[in-house]
């Protein structure tokens, strides 16, 4: 259907000295006339032009002619026909529209009448109190136009001041909801006011501790659920906002925790740690850990205080700049106990400085502690070395099981539910990662009874080498003995209770297996000879840091001679 808008414009009526203006008909004779040539009613005309007409869910199309302005709708049911909310009226453009708050509108109107698609949203950093209201859209014909993001209309997208006109006056969504501070009911029967600020601090909290992207919120749909059904007065937060958040949220939470330590009198401890990169960047990173304990209610604290960028060579005065740096932003130069490094050789150059500049109590007897999961981790690596070729054959068997192919992975997945076992997928070594050599053979042996004879049958099919008894079961004696050493890299690893006082008895766990597994064989005895030359290079003088901390353990018992 289509209407046609007229604005009646009163003809002229010019008078002369010799004509006089012709007298008009009577509305009854009017009525007569149109009875005999079959027209409209004038009545009924008149009485239609001036009643109001069925509007329609898309914008009237005004001729820029001011006599006559004509608009095409396009034909569809009302809005009582369809139960849609009623039209709003825009004030600037004197246009009915439907409001549509529920989906994001993505055709717009060209000048000449056609529709137009959006083919994508544009970012902008032009002016952000009005652009938090648009969104930038690329029209079909190459055309910016400006989506609002409350009624889904289009605009030009030019002029900042017809938009901002448009939020501060006519737009009926933004106007129609509620205002920020309006307070709402609660489930439970309490009351609270929405604030669209401590949301969006709650969403930087989120994205924190989740390790989410910023842009996890910066999403229309998301956005339009958000308004529709829960809070209309909600503003899309976009990833730069929250990334703003973020870095601000992180100033203030590193000023609190540098007043925190002005008030901290002593027993400061830092781990340290610097690595590269493993994705091809070539950037070195140093990671600082203080820990301490509360002076009100004795619980031990745990905060990452640096995460810096190591630039240049990994040189021992390099670590000690850097390092120094660290300590004095936070005030830490009398207060620091003790300092825990890995084993590499920088690290040992770094602490005599460090001990010039800190001053540590009792000569820094106490000062310098090596990591003891790290040492572990470079005794089993020493270990495995003499058993290598076992190790890397049963981890290719598990590799062709598991990741060469997915239709043989997915035939190992029948073959266990068709033996009634449960499936479990596999798990792979890694040289720098702790205990992941315990856990590939550990989750293989799990499975022994499904995985070695499917392998064995793929073996007889001629498609790979099979994987004898003999060697499944030097891996099962071999997890046997890395069951010691997972426990103990386990238990020293915690940050929330003292791991000093575990150290001595955790040494003697691991000498006290070494030794009964020299009598399986002269394969074992080699593999537990490494690893106590390893254990031996940095315990064979226990630091006096463990030795005084088990023997101020409630239940270790020391004899003293």
């Amino acid at each position: 259907m289509s209407f046609r808008i007229e604005m009646y414009k009163k003809p002229e009526t010019r008078l002369g000295p010799c004509k006089s203006p012709k007298p008009r008909p009577m509305l009854h004779q009017k009525v007569e006339m149109h009875k005999k040539t079959g027209s409209r009613d004038p009545i009924e005309k008149t009485r239609n032009r001036f009643s109001p007409k069925p509007v329609l869910a898309y914008p009237v199309r005004v001729s820029p002619d001011p006599v006559l302005r004509t608009g095409s709708l396009h034909p569809c049911q009302t809005s009582s026909e369809t139960g849609s909310p009623d039209p709003v009226l825009d004030p600037l453009s004197r246009r009915f529209f439907m409001a549509n708050p529920s989906g994001v509108s993505s055709v717009g109107q060209s000048s000449m009448g056609e529709n137009l698609e959006v083919s994508k949203v544009i970012e902008t950093k032009r002016n952000k109190e009005v652009w938090d209201h648009f969104d930038l859209c690329l029209m079909t014909n190459q055309m910016k136009k400006a989506r609002c993001k409350h009624c889904k209309r289009f605009f030009g997208a030019d002029s900042n001041t017809s938009l901002a006109k448009h939020i501060r006056k006519a737009c009926p969504i933004f106007h129609s909801a509620p205002d920020s501070t309006q307070t709402n009911i609660t489930p439970q029967g309490g009351v609270f006011t929405y604030n669209n600020d401590a949301l969006r601090e709650q969403f930087t909290k989120f994205v924190i501790r989740k390790a989410l992207p910023f842009d996890h919120f910066d999403d229309q749909d998301f956005t339009a659920v958000i308004q529709s059904y829960m809070q209309p007065g909600y503003t899309q937060v976009s990833r730069t906002t929250l990334r703003r958040d973020a870095l601000k949220m992180w100033h203030m939470a590193r000023e609190k925790m540098v007043l925190g330590f002005q008030e901290h009198r002593y027993g400061v401890s830092l781990t340290c740690d610097v690595w590269t990169s493993p994705h091809g960047t070539g950037y070195s990173y140093l990671a600082v850990t203080a820990h301490w304990m509360n002076q009100e209610n004795w619980q031990m604290m745990k905060r990452t205080i640096a995460f810096e960028l190591f630039g240049g060579s990994h040189t021992g005065n390099n670590l000690f700049t850097l390092l120094k740096k660290v300590i004095e932003h936070y005030q830490l130069r009398n207060k620091i106990f003790a300092m825990s490094f890995d084993n590499a050789s920088n690290n040992t150059s770094a602490v005599p400085k460090l001990k010039l500049l800190l001053n540590p109590i009792l000569d820094g007897k106490f000062f310098h502690t090596r990591c003891v999961a790290h040492i572990i981790n470079l005794s089993v690596q020493d270990g495995l070395e003499v058993i290598n070729d076992v190790r890397v054959e049963f981890k290719e068997m598990i590799k062709f099981v598991f990741c060469n192919n997915t239709t043989r992975q997915g035939k190992y997945r029948k073959y266990c539910k068709s033996v009634g076992k449960p499936y479990l997928g596999p798990n792979l070594d890694c040289p720098t990662r702790w205990n992941s050599t315990w856990m590939m053979m550990h989750s293989a042996l799990r499975q022994r009874d499904t995985l070695q004879p499917f392998h064995d049958g793929l073996a007889e099919k001629k498609k790979t080498t099979k994987f004898s008894n003999a060697k499944w079961d030097i891996i099962a004696k071999l997890t046997e003995l890395l069951k010691v050493f997972k426990d103990a890299t386990t238990s020293l690893s915690g940050v929330y209770y003292p791991t000093s006082p575990l150290v001595l008895s955790r040494i003697l766990d691991m000498g006290k297996k070494l030794n009964d597994f020299e009598y399986h064989g002269k394969l074992f005895e080699n593999v537990g000879k490494e690893m106590k030359v390893k254990l031996l290079k940095y315990f064979r003088e226990i630091p006096p840091v463990f030795t005084c901390a088990a023997a101020l353990k409630p239940n270790v018992k020391c004899l003293w001679g």
